[in-house]
């Protein structure tokens, strides 16, 4: 296949969705070839709660530790493979917490998703990826397809 250029820290932002799960195991293989680190970064997005049937009440809790448990079996994961991996829990506005965490661990890729509502956050991730699309400094890398090239729906 045609080789990426040379990336060295790969930034992932995870959310629960099988495309998600498959722009990581991308990320993972591309690692496993040449050593890059990979950034498994989760966002528990509280942007756009208070539009949802919470009744102004919201507790954040189950929901970091939902995304605190994904990051671990994402840290467990990438450790059998040996490969160098930080994650990173963030909450907030995916949007700004993923061109945001780029920058500060020095990303040269981020490789996401490219649609599906995702469990545990209840955010758009297709409108996500086009932001960062658009307004990222590094290369976005846009997983769009299951491999055998049929997009599953979304769960």
């Amino acid at each position: 296949g045609c080789r990426m250029a040379n990336y060295r820290r790969i930034l992932v932002p995870i959310d629960g969705s099988i495309l998600a799960d498959l722009a990581y195991q991308k990320a993972k293989r591309y690692a496993k070839q040449t050593n890059a680190h990979l950034i498994v970064l989760s966002v528990v997005d509280t942007s756009g709660i208070a539009m949802h049937d919470y009744g102004g009440g919201f507790e954040i809790d189950p929901l970091m530790n939902t995304a605190k448990e994904f990051l671990e079996d994402y840290a467990e994961d990438a450790a059998k493979d040996n490969i160098n991996c930080k994650t990173i829990l963030e909450v907030g506005s995916a949007k700004n917490a993923i061109l945001e965490t780029a920058k500060d661990q020095n990303a040269d890729l981020i490789m996401m998703g490219a649609s599906g509502t995702n469990s545990f956050t209840r955010l758009f991730i297709g409108s996500t990826t086009d932001f960062i699309v658009q307004n990222s400094k590094i290369f976005v890398f846009v997983v769009k397809t299951h491999k055998d090239n049929t997009t599953r729906p979304p769960h």
